[in-house]
């Protein structure tokens, strides 16, 4: 059982932060954040 645990985390990782999703332009979330990083941040004047 802890085996089959194990797998489903890794499972879990790879969906969630290796695979390339289609919300983000088909990008991995790790790309998408370092390609936005400075979106927030950014100063916009008045």
């Amino acid at each position: 059982m802890e085996a089959l645990n194990e797998q489903i985390q890794d499972w879990s990782v790879v969906y969630n932060y290796d695979r390339p999703h289609k919300s983000l332009g088909n990008q991995t979330p790790e790309a998408y954040k370092k390609a936005n990083e400075n979106f927030y941040f950014r100063v916009v004047a008045a």
